[in-house]
């Protein structure tokens, strides 16, 4: 039974990623419902496993016409929860896999603090973040802290690019007197 279940789990994750890549057009509309939309177009970009999603473009799209902590703040979250997805992933996929956690093994010795990994790259604004995700997963981590660790370095990635990128862009547009 519990394989059963690992294969729905792993199931649900493709075609979940799948159908948020095919309709990424159409799922932008959510945006126009303010910070809910901000929270589902975060949740929905991560919620994608190794495909890439444009959480971070959501972010600084909607600070600039909503308060921009809150965007963070509710945009971190959502991109949190999305990335259970990865977690979820790796989990099953290292109950139904012998060579997954044979590859678990070989490169878990060199990683000291699995939580720090986690924290560093949901810090970075790279598509790395699943492989990590997954890989918490399959070393079945405590989820309380992936998602501490995770929500912490995304919030502060989210707010490095709500005020620090989004400024430098606009000081840029209007030394060059750019307007779109």
């Amino acid at each position: 039974m519990k394989k059963v279940k690992d294969y729905l789990i792993v199931l649900f994750v493709i075609i979940v990623s799948i159908l948020v890549f095919i309709f990424r057009k159409d799922v932008t509309r959510i945006g126009k419902f303010g910070y809910i939309g901000v929270f589902l177009l975060c949740f929905l970009s991560n919620l994608t496993v190794f495909l890439p999603s444009p959480g971070l473009l959501v972010v600084m799209s909607y600070a600039s016409v909503l308060s921009p902590i809150l965007v963070c703040i509710i945009g971190a979250l959502g991109s949190t929860i999305g990335e259970l997805s990865g977690y979820l992933f790796g989990n099953s996929i290292g109950e139904l896999s012998k060579k997954w956690n044979s590859f678990l093994e070989r490169v878990s010795h060199k990683i000291k603090n699995i939580y720090v990994l986690v924290f560093v790259f949901a810090l970075i604004p790279l598509p790395l973040f699943d492989f990590v995700g997954v890989y918490a997963g399959g070393r079945k981590v405590k989820i309380p802290y992936f998602f501490i660790a995770c929500y912490i370095g995304k919030l502060l990635k989210m707010i490095f690019y709500a005020y620090i990128v989004s400024n430098i862009i606009l000081q840029i547009a209007n030394t060059y007197d750019l307007r779109w």
